[in-house]
């Protein structure tokens, strides 16, 4: 999930060339230990091939149309989230969750702990830069955000059926 941070950008992110982005890989890996040269990495995508939610035209139609999110990059959480859990899901098996908070959509994903039998859940918010988010995070959206008073299930997976 750290290295989806690279195809979605938070509305709080500065746009960075390309040059800038595969260099402070390399210092990373570097510091790391890790020769490039012997070990190829990922490489993040150029900036013009980043996903980002469109806080200047939220309300624009096309920011629900997979088709215009493709092609411009922009969405808004609910479209941004189909295209996050299909990378993810693609790229390394990894099934996400839809979740429909009031007011704002998230992907959800169970990870194992060797401590707990249960598995705790971590939240994805794609419009947000692909921002990790714990439950405490997600109340204070629907309280703090919206004034909406919080219940456990709000964060229940809804039906795939309802969202692709």
């Amino acid at each position: 999930l750290e290295e989806m941070k690279h195809f979605f950008r938070g509305s709080d992110q500065t746009d960075r060339s390309h040059h800038e982005v595969r260099e402070q890989q390399q210092q990373t890996t570097a510091s790391r230990g890790i020769n490039d040269n012997t070990n190829r990495g990922f490489i993040p995508p150029p900036p013009s091939q980043v996903f980002e939610g469109n806080v200047q035209d939220y309300y624009n139609y096309r920011n629900s149309l997979i088709n215009n999110v493709l092609d411009s990059g922009k969405g808004i959480p609910i479209t941004l989230s189909i295209i996050y859990a299909a990378i993810v899901r693609r790229a390394t098996g990894i099934v996400m969750e839809p979740v429909g908070l009031p007011g704002h959509f998230l992907l959800g994903v169970s990870v194992p702990s060797e401590e707990d039998e249960q598995c705790p859940t971590l939240y994805v918010d794609a419009f947000s830069g692909g921002k990790i988010l714990n439950l405490a995070d997600c109340q204070s959206i629907v309280v703090d955000g919206y004034q909406i008073p919080w219940k456990e299930n709000m964060v229940n997976p809804i039906s795939k059926d309802m969202v692709w």
